[in-house]
């Protein structure tokens, strides 16, 4: 009788050892995939996400400030690609969206709409993902360097005049306000690392000059 409670305990034991060293192997192995394919999987997202945001059937609506309020009297649907952004010293030009949606930033640079637009006098937050061909090489600029938001309503050029590497949970140092109109511009950071990235590579700029299109 006794042998048979040993012999049960010792397989329960046996079996809970078994369930301990199989899980570590399962997290340890889950763990590997997303480090090594965690950018693939951010893309594979983005796709997935076009069944909901499809930005192909975004209709823009005309979109014009008041040059007295500097209010838009009518504002782009999100998801909606309303213009351009270019870095001129980094060879790029890249569909601007309003709107951060993966499908958005799978195609562009976003727009959050958690702050104000191009012309309103108040900070503009935008992100692309570190892929090459959008912002893989943001740190390369520089201050003194453009940043140029050709949207349908009007032209919009600043110079950019800090950079900052910050933690993502930093949202302090991304502040919106309306005393200064502002462009915030970042990527995830490093732009050459592999995994997932806690910190944003930030570029500052400030309006400088302004075309309001009739």
């Amino acid at each position: 009788m006794l042998k048979s409670k040993k012999n049960k305990t010792d397989f329960v034991k046996a079996t809970i050892s078994n369930i301990i060293v199989a899980f570590i192997y399962v997290a340890v192995f889950c763990f590997f995939i997303y480090y090594v394919f965690s950018s693939k999987i951010s893309m594979a997202m983005g796709i997935l996400d076009t069944i909901s945001i499809d930005t192909s059937k975004k209709i823009l609506k005309d979109v014009t400030i008041d040059l007295e309020t500097r209010n838009l009297k009518a504002y782009p649907e999100f998801g909606t690609r309303y213009g351009t952004i270019s870095l001129p010293s980094l060879g790029l030009t890249l569909d601007f969206y309003f709107g951060d949606s993966l499908e958005v930033l799978r195609n562009g640079v976003g727009q959050s709409g958690g702050g104000y637009f191009p012309g309103e006098g108040g900070s503009i937050i935008t992100m692309g993902h570190n892929y090459s061909g959008i912002l893989k090489t943001l740190p390369e600029i520089k201050s003194g360097d453009t940043i140029i938001l050709d949207v349908n309503y009007g032209k919009f050029t600043y110079e950019v005049y800090d950079t900052k590497i910050v933690y993502y949970t930093e949202t302090y140092k991304l502040p919106i306000q309306r005393d200064e109109e502002i462009l915030m511009l970042y990527t995830c950071y490093p732009t050459d690392g592999f995994g997932h990235a806690v910190d944003r590579y930030v570029v500052y700029s400030r309006l400088v000059e302004e075309e309001i299109y009739d």
